[in-house]
């Protein structure tokens, strides 16, 4: 991160807060897994489930059951956040650790990098106010918080690194509107 952005971050929030936003440091063995390179649409796998169930889901672990049901059936399941992660490479963003200029929405930016594939054929959704769900945290986008909070430079694009996360209370309030925008990067179980 170049000094420009850290002063950036620091001057919008303190570092240990902002840190809070991004998964632990840790150290995991991860098994051989298969993802999926494009995200499915989290409604598309709702289709056909009765609405008073969907109404129902009060926490991220009740929609990631549902939806885990809907994906055992063509032999797929929700990744969990270690694989997301693992899954991008373990650098700052899927293009690499470079902070773009602007910000990541419409023409606000020349940066393309977020809307192509990544060296692993990985795409994501290219749009921060798109998430993706894993089994723990909501990933990869931020609903949107960033630009229509109008936060400064760099903010808005660390939604799109693999190791921001959206949990807790936050996600838990925001189900629904996050189910809009949200979508699943299936893994293939064994």
């Amino acid at each position: 991160m170049t000094a420009e952005a850290r002063a950036a971050l620091e001057a919008f929030l303190p570092m240990d807060e902002l840190l809070t936003r991004f998964s632990p440091a840790r150290r995991v063995s991860l098994p051989a897994f298969d993802i999926a390179g494009e995200p499915l649409a989290a409604e598309e796998l709702l289709d056909g489930v009765d609405d008073s169930v969907v109404d129902a889901i009060e926490s991220l672990a009740a929609l990631c059951d549902l939806l885990d049901d809907r994906l055992a059936p063509r032999s797929l399941r929700l990744p969990t956040e270690d694989e997301l992660e693992a899954a991008f490479a373990g650098t700052l963003f899927p293009w690499g650790d470079h902070i773009p200029d602007g910000i990541p929405h419409g023409s606000q930016t020349a940066f393309r990098g977020h809307l192509e594939p990544d060296s692993r054929g990985l795409r994501l959704l290219g749009d921060p106010y798109q998430v993706e769900i894993t089994r723990t945290a909501v990933k990869l986008g931020d609903g949107g918080e960033a630009l229509c909070g109008s936060y400064p430079w760099p903010v808005p694009w660390l939604s799109f690194s693999p190791s921001f996360r959206l949990a807790g209370d936050f996600v838990e309030n925001l189900l629904f509107e996050f189910l809009e925008t949200a979508h699943v990067r299936p893994v293939r179980m064994d």
